[in-house]
């Protein structure tokens, strides 16, 4: 009698082989490709927005005029000029709201929503010129919001070393994420084809 012999392995085509290679690391990539999508998208949702958000600080702090405070007279601000722009801002449309905040060089509130929280310390202390407008992400309420603030350079050469008056503009996160959305959306799908 002749010895059996076992089975031959079944032979795989070269294309199953390929496949079984492909589609583990594929599997893994798919889901890492698509959270460095999602950061990029909001990276490039919020360049527009941001600057719209630090012109509106520029414009409010333009026409916020504040004169240099004495010992015992609180700063001023031009309340009409404040007025006309507060009423611009607010405008908004639908799917934002814009609030803005003009704070005097004691933290007194001299116009705008007094719910929105001052840049923290850290911020406060070291970066007090007027030529640039820093950016934070805040909540108002429950509600977050992104907030461009500017320090207005003190007036009539006040030796206060601080400044005398913080700009601060902040706008809802809607239209962000509508458009953060729509950039994940046209990659998703060519990214699922491909």
């Amino acid at each position: 009698m002749m010895p059996t012999r076992a089975p031959a392995p079944e032979q795989r085509s070269l294309f199953g082989e390929i496949l079984d290679w492909m589609i583990a690391p594929l599997l893994l990539l798919w889901p890492m490709s698509l959270g460095v999508t999602w950061l990029v998208a909001q990276t490039i949702a919020s360049r527009p927005y941001d600057r719209e958000l630090a012109d509106a600080v520029r414009v409010l702090a333009r026409q916020t005029t504040v004169q240099a405070a004495s010992a015992d007279a609180p700063s001023a601000v031009t309340q009409a000029a404040l007025d006309q722009v507060a009423a611009t801002l607010r405008r908004g449309d639908d799917d934002d709201r814009t609030y803005f905040q003009v704070l005097g060089r004691r933290g007194e509130l001299l116009a705008g929503q007094a719910e929105l929280a001052g840049p923290p310390e850290s911020a406060a202390g070291s970066e007090t010129t007027s030529a640039k407008v820093r950016f934070r992400d805040d909540l108002i309420g429950d509600e977050p919001v992104r907030v461009a603030w500017l320090w207005l350079d003190a007036v009539d050469g006040a030796d206060d070393a601080r400044s005398d008056a913080l700009v601060q503009v902040a706008q809802t996160m809607g239209k962000r994420s509508q458009l953060t959305t729509e950039i994940i959306k046209g990659l998703i799908l060519p990214q699922f084809v491909i």
